[in-house]
């Protein structure tokens, strides 16, 4: 029999990420957005570093019809980080509280995707594995959160709920 594995969502307060995106040159995107690993701390767009399954998750949201934008191309040179992990480390996403009042679906299905990708991205080591990845989204009083997610695939739809009590408080 298949032991459980446990899994820990963490909310956290992110920053101001209207306000930094303003301070590298950018707009906050209206739609799903990936984002890199180093954005609190990044000089500019050319220090960017993106996690190796940033492309792999993009096209993902493209070919399911999924509202996104790129901050900076991820089809321009990139520094993408390669971890050695046997841990699947995906990219943060963005999504606006704005884009989700538009569609209270588009989170659960960006975590759809989310999940059904790590689930066979594992099926070949017949394991569950495990999955990290942040969701940051905007609150309707111009606030960000952080929700962090580490576990199998098949509890990563519970973030849903949370982040719609976050833009319901």
């Amino acid at each position: 029999m298949k032991e459980k594995r446990e899994f820990e969502i963490n909310v956290d307060d992110y920053i101001d990420l209207g306000a930094r995106l303003t301070e590298l040159g950018f707009t906050e995107p209206n739609a799903v957005t990936i984002l890199p690993t180093n954005i609190e701390t990044a000089d500019t767009a050319c220090d960017f570093t993106f996690p190796s399954e940033s492309s792999t998750v993009k096209k993902l949201f493209l070919t399911d019809d999924m509202p996104y934008c790129d901050i900076v191309s991820l089809s321009s040179p990139q520094k993408y980080l390669v971890q050695k992990s046997s841990n699947l480390i995906l990219p943060a996403l963005f999504i606006s509280g704005a884009l989700i009042v538009q569609n209270p679906l588009l989170t659960s299905v960006a975590l759809g995707i989310i999940a059904n990708y790590a689930t066979d991205f594992f099926k070949l080591d017949g394991d569950d594995g495990c999955v990290e990845f942040d969701l940051v989204s905007q609150g309707h009083k111009g606030n960000y959160k952080k929700f962090s997610y580490k576990g199998p695939p098949q509890h990563i739809e519970k973030i849903d709920s949370m982040v719609k009590d976050f833009l319901n408080d």
